[in-house]
């Protein structure tokens, strides 16, 4: 992670290192108040070294105990141990970096001493100063995007991190370039403002007497503003299904004699993201070693009254082709009968549905949709139809939406799952110059065939769509490399990387697949350009953010593709970059880092 490794760079003045001299051992121990120093006498050097460090953060636990007294009382604490549980989150990235003076004694036994300077006591807590402003910035910036669950999460961690420094009553930030605010106050302020703004509308009830089985539809928006994700959980009868949310749309499943007598729905919206700490083992280290604190009124009871299923509304059969196609797709998820859904299909068409039907335990959610409809050449595309899938093992589930692809003679010819409407209006807003809303829509069209490849695990298009000589890199930090086959500028030294060839990125990518029960991609903060000034080329440079979930990893970052649209039923993807944050001037590699 980028927070440790910064760290380290602005202490390597405490680089570690063994000094066999008596006279510096006194002279250190003689200067307390120029220095902090933790003290250890035994046996073994690994061992006391150990006991020199746990002593050295005592002390500086001691030191800072007063800052920290408003917050453990809070929640009647006690002050010494929460200290030394915050003092032990640095430990890592900064204090095992302490100066260590070594010295042999006549009787065979060693003393240790490890010591920082009083003055570079505020350095240990500089790189988490700049976290926990960054976290705050990102969750408002979430916020404005109606992201609502990064904004909760940015705004939690932010605020966990807060109360690990010596500086909380202080902090400041300037989060929405008005004023810079209090961070203590501030920072659950608009946790709290957020969840009481979420509002939940029951738009479908059904319940199966054969099936044993209720299903619960739901339309859930902030301020009256569909949202455009969130992480909720619900109860069960017995235990907790979590539900990662999309475009403000979502189901819920109970089974049993619960599921029939049932009247109210227990709902928790998700503030801690435990599952996403691999993200940030700072953040999970201050989980690990301190009382993090709770939220209140994260839970909250909804009416669930009955809705006979004859009064549910049903998508018109005979409307038209595209509502036939609707239609017809929808009763084969129902029944499990596919013998309708074949005969209105082509071989990928139905290839496509059945790769929809293993990717997870698909449920459509009958809400009130108006049908949308774009067409490409010879394709037309029915827009987000709203569905929901779940991975039982993993006891997770999406809300996504689904587009069906026909034909020119109307038959089905595929199926993608729809990029977030943010990254759409990203690009439907470009002006004229970029191009026309047909080049516009073939963009979008291309980046839902990508994200719907890794989220079914269709590795033959990912080898379809990448060029043989693409420049694959996956890391932090680009650096300077021989042009491929002059296709591409140089790079420049920025810092180390891993680049893939086709195949070991082909490769590397089966091995996830086999490796997890489900993957799933969101993208949000489109930025695109064209990457050359010729009007008639469709070569674009895509910046997006990623999320990214697996049954067993999860991670957010940014994605960089040049994609070659100038034959749209062959596109090309020459450049795939993904780092997991932004530069430290706060860009990402991008068109500018390349030459076609």
């Amino acid at each position: 992670m980028k927070g440790p490794v910064v760290i380290i760079l602005l202490l390597t003045t405490l680089f570690l290192k063994s000094v066999f001299s008596q006279s510096n051992f006194d002279a250190i121990r003689n200067q307390s108040d120029r220095y902090i120093y933790g003290y250890a006498i035994g046996q073994g050097l690994r061992e006391t070294d150990n006991a020199a460090l746990v002593d050295l953060i005592s002390q500086i636990s001691l030191k800072l105990e007063s800052e920290f007294v408003n917050i453990v009382t809070e929640k009647d604490g006690d002050i010494t141990e929460f200290t030394h549980g915050i003092i032990k989150t640095f430990s890592n990235a900064t204090l095992d970096n302490a100066e260590r003076i070594v010295n042999n004694l006549s009787d065979g036994s060693i003393e240790v001493l490890r010591y920082i300077k009083r003055d570079d006591l505020a350095k240990i807590f500089i790189e988490r100063q700049r976290k926990i402003i960054e976290y705050a910035c990102d969750g408002y910036m979430a916020e404005k995007d109606l992201r609502l669950a990064d904004a909760i999460k940015y705004y939690y961690w932010a605020f966990v991190l807060l109360r690990t420094h010596p500086d909380h009553n202080s902090m400041q930030a300037n989060l929405d370039g008005t004023e810079n605010r209090l961070l203590i106050t501030t920072l659950p302020d608009r946790i709290s403002k957020l969840l009481t703004g979420i509002s939940i509308e029951i738009t479908g009830n059904e319940y199966s007497e054969l099936k044993k089985q209720r299903k619960v539809t739901a339309l859930v928006s902030y301020q009256n503003c569909k949202i455009q994700n969130l992480e909720l959980r619900y109860f069960t009868g017995s235990d907790w299904d979590g539900i990662v949310v999309r475009n403000g749309i979502f189901g819920m499943v109970w089974y049993g004699n619960y599921a029939k007598d049932m009247d109210k729905i227990r709902i928790g919206i998700e503030y801690r993201f435990d599952n996403q700490l691999v993200l940030d083992a700072e953040v999970k280290d201050v989980y690990d070693k301190t009382r993090v604190p709770l939220i209140p009124k994260t839970y909250f009871d909804i009416n669930a009254s009955l809705v006979p299923l004859s009064q549910q509304k049903e998508i018109d059969e005979n409307e038209n082709i595209a509502g036939q196609a609707v239609g017809v797709v929808l009763n084969a998820i129902e029944s499990g009968d596919f013998n309708e859904l074949k005969k209105i299909s082509t071989a990928r068409g139905f290839k496509d549905f059945n790769s929809l039907m293993v990717y997870g335990n698909v449920q459509p959610l009958p809400l009130h949709i108006n049908l949308t409809y774009v067409k490409l050449n010879d394709i037309t595309i029915i827009r987000s139809i709203p569905m929901q899938f779940n991975f039982h093992r993993n006891r997770v589930q999406f809300s996504e939406m689904v587009n069906i692809i026909l034909n020119n003679k109307g038959q089905i010819d595929g199926f993608t799952f729809s990029i977030g409407d943010n990254a759409i209006n990203d690009i439907l807003s470009k002006s004229e110059a970029f191009g026309s809303n047909e080049e516009k829509y073939h963009l979008i069209h291309f980046m839902e065939l990508y994200k719907t490849a890794y989220c079914t695990k269709d590795i033959n298009f990912v080898k379809s769509v990448f060029a043989d000589n693409a420049l694959i890199i996956i890391g932090n930090i680009l650096k300077s490399d021989k042009n491929i086959d002059n296709m591409y500028g140089t790079l420049g030294d920025k810092i180390e990387y891993i680049r893939l060839s086709k195949k070991e990125y082909i490769e590397r990518l089966e091995r996830v697949f086999r490796s997890n029960e489900f993957v799933n991609i969101q993208f949000d903060e489109n930025s695109v350009r064209r990457a050359t000034n010729k009007p008639d080329d469709k070569v674009y440079g895509i910046q997006i953010k990623q999320n990214y979930y697996s049954s067993n990893y999860a991670d957010k970052g940014y994605l960089f593709l040049m994609i070659d649209l100038n034959d749209t039923l062959n596109p090309t993807v020459y450049v795939r970059t993904w780092q997991p944050e932004k530069n430290p001037d706060g860009s990402i590699f991008g068109v500018s880092d390349f030459r076609l």
